[in-house]
């Protein structure tokens, strides 16, 4: 389906009222943006998280990272990014251990999709790490490595968050292209703390998965950034609010705001694509 077709479809999808739910904008990255936030609350976070977040590219090739959890060095660094291949990498790895490494045999090239990622870590279940995309547990991968240490560093105290690059070694690199729309962390502050998946964030309609609302808490270190106000501010209540760092505008007024969203998605035009 053409990009012009299918921001007709949404625009009749809207007037008909196709969503329940509707996000307001998103953030746009320009490959030199980001923004970041480091904890300052240790909890039991560390053990247990969800993210969940929706991507629309614009760029593709080159490593690109979505969101990273690090500190200074190259030790404990996780990530969820696009390769240089085009397919979705999560990884998370712990000082000089090995790591927890998911590759999709799945390619993401289409510049006019949204598409919903989640990722679950559970040190208290078997299967610890769990990727669902738009709406489905992935299953088959072209790498698929597992371990069995149980913390992360996301929700860890000191360590910085980044959304749109990735921190290694102290240095950002590996920024990305594109557009993040309603960013959810969900940290645990015990054991027994039931963390959402996916189905918490999203919905089937029509078998369309779609943007859902999430009525549930956060934890001490989670976040949400729905970027209705400005594209730093946390609205899930913690004020774990973020800042802008490199060419992004930020701001309530900040032109990297966009009406851009999975409800409201934009025409875009493909660059794979010859109009010759």
């Amino acid at each position: 389906m053409s990009s012009i077709l299918l921001a007709v479809t949404n625009v009749y999808n809207l007037i008909r009222g196709f969503f329940t739910f509707k996000l307001q904008r998103s953030l746009r990255f320009d490959g030199g943006s980001h923004i970041e936030f480091t904890p300052n609350a240790q909890t039991y976070s560390t053990r247990k998280f969800t993210i969940s977040l929706w991507v629309k590219r614009s760029q593709l090739g080159g490593d690109q990272t979505i969101i990273c959890a690090n500190d200074t060095g190259p030790w404990n660094l996780n990530l969820i990014r696009f390769n240089d291949n085009n397919k979705l990498f999560v990884y998370i790895k712990k000082q000089n251990t090995a790591s927890y490494q998911l590759i999709t045999t799945e390619t993401f090239r289409d510049f006019s999709a949204w598409y919903h990622i989640a990722v679950v870590f559970d040190a208290a279940q078997t299967t610890r790490l769990k990727l669902y995309i738009n709406g489905q547990r992935v299953t088959q991968f072209d790498t698929e490595n597992y371990n069995t240490y149980d913390a992360t560093s996301y929700g860890r105290t000191g360590y910085r968050h980044l959304l749109g690059a990735q921190l290694y070694n102290n240095s950002i690199s590996q920024r990305f292209k594109g557009y993040l729309s309603d960013v959810h962390m969900v940290t645990a502050n015990s054991n027994s703390d039931n963390l959402p998946d996916h189905t918490a964030f999203g919905e089937f309609k029509e078998n369309v998965w779609v943007p859902k609302q999430y009525t549930g808490s956060y934890g001490d270190n989670g976040f949400h950034l729905d970027f209705s106000q400005s594209a730093t501010d946390d609205s899930s209540g913690n004020n774990n609010d973020f800042t802008a760092g490199g060419t992004m505008s930020g701001g309530s007024n900040g032109h990297d705001l966009v009406p851009d969203t999975p409800t409201n998605n934009f025409a875009t035009l493909n660059p794979a694509v010859s109009t010759a």
